[in-house]
């Protein structure tokens, strides 16, 4: 008989791609707050299951691909339909140009995100098995940006001290909205080397590095709560730069 600790990751998974199938249902109610809440809970579960699987010795290939579907979900459909639904709220005027069922035609440029997210995990499927870096960025952390938008606009703040503009002008500006799902789905089908947070060797630079981005992150969060995610992405690329750098200095004084 199979051992019921072997099921877990994939447990954990169908948790990931449930979280998934509620954002889903909340975007097309409208409640885009609990769809960011549930594409976060969906990423936890995503990086928990992955965890499980290395510790429980359950990795499979069969799990592999479950992991990719319900990705698709809750990291390419979700955040995809977040951004529509915030593309039709700002109302702006030159969406209002050619309509498809009573419906802004521009607003279906949020369609790149789920497009980019498969074309990503089918390309991280193929990949080698040794390579420890990510050739684009990872599909959960371009779903979490978009996340993010509705939390903000929920949870909203002033950037800083400085009352200039609000997170809501920020977030509802159609222009904001259309170069950030162009950018975030460029960004996943590149092949921008970005690290990595599996790492053999916790002493060396390059574990030292990623241990501070992680103390940033989360001194960034404290402060700035959702606004933060975009600025931890930007840290990522950042931190995986400087990371490359190192890791190609250790390897011409081997």
């Amino acid at each position: 008989m199979y051992p019921i600790e072997k099921r877990i990751p994939n447990l954990l998974t169908f948790t990931n791609l449930f979280c998934g199938f509620v954002a889903v249902l909340a975007c097309l109610s409208g409640d885009l707050v609990l769809a960011g809440w549930m594409i976060f809970i969906a990423a936890i579960a995503d990086l928990l299951d992955g965890m499980a699987a290395k510790l429980l010795k359950a990795e499979s290939a069969l799990g592999a691909q479950l992991d990719s579907l319900a990705d698709m979900v809750s990291f390419g459909l979700a955040p995809g339909l977040i951004a529509y639904m915030l593309l039709i709220k700002t109302h702006a005027a030159f969406l209002d140009w050619v309509y498809f069922y009573d419906i802004p035609l521009l607003a279906f440029i949020a369609f790149a995100i789920p497009a980019a997210g498969a074309y990503r995990l089918a390309r991280y499927n193929l990949k080698n098995s040794s390579d420890h870096n990510f050739k684009g960025l990872p599909i959960p952390a371009g779903a979490m940006f978009f996340a993010s938008l509705p939390l903000m606009l929920q949870y909203e703040v002033f950037v800083i001290k400085f009352n200039i503009y609000s997170l809501t002008q920020i977030i509802l500006n159609p222009y904001i909205i259309i170069i950030s799902i162009l950018l975030v789905s460029w960004l996943m089908v590149s092949r921008i080397s970005l690290i990595s947070f599996k790492i053999s060797n916790f002493r060396g630079p390059i574990a030292k590095m990623m241990v501070i981005f992680i103390a940033l992150s989360a001194l960034l969060f404290a402060f700035l709560l959702w606004a933060s995610v975009p600025i931890i992405i930007i840290l990522y690329i950042i931190f995986s730069y400087l990371t490359k750098n190192v890791r190609n200095e250790i390897q011409s004084t081997d």
